[in-house]
């Protein structure tokens, strides 16, 4: 959508140039404006079809992987998460506070990291339907459910 309305906003201001008009200044006005926006359209599609195809995170028996981090993120650390759909998918990791997480590195992943809270934001762009976020849902639950069966064990059997 995106790609479609900087090119409208191109053809606006090439036929705007090519007519034999007497130009004033609120044609040049307008054209700025115009060419400020289609700019600003096309940054938004480069900076979208960049983090198409990078890793977001790869799921493991033992943590998630992500690569904006050099640490693996324990299911145990994992307190809850969301998937939300407003615009895009996103993927609301909220960890546990006491988890350090280490330092964050720049990566073409669309993912936020907020230190404060210790939540990880990920967002998906979604091109055809390629990656299903909501089916992962179930399976993100079980890895945790699973962590805090597992701690509940090794403490059960610590006790006997």
């Amino acid at each position: 959508m995106r790609s479609l309305l900087a090119g409208l906003f191109i053809l606006i201001i090439y036929a705007c140039i090519t007519t034999d008009k007497a130009h004033d200044s609120e044609w040049l006005i307008s054209v700025i404006i115009l060419s400020m926006i289609s700019a600003f359209c096309l940054f938004r599609c480069y900076r979208m079809y960049k983090s198409i195809g990078s890793a977001l995170l790869t799921m493991k028996p033992r943590g998630l992987i992500l690569p904006c981090f050099d640490k693996t993120i324990p299911y145990e650390q994992v307190n809850t998460f969301e998937i939300t759909d407003k615009m895009y998918k996103k993927l609301n990791l909220y960890l546990n506070p006491e988890f350090k997480l280490g330092k964050f590195k720049p990566c073409k992943a669309k993912i936020e990291y907020n230190k404060q809270n210790n939540q990880i934001r990920i967002t998906v762009y979604e091109i055809r339907g390629k990656i299903k976020l909501p089916e992962r849902a179930s399976l993100i639950s079980n890895y945790i459910k699973i962590a805090k069966a597992r701690i509940k064990l090794q403490l059960f059997t610590k006790e006997r």
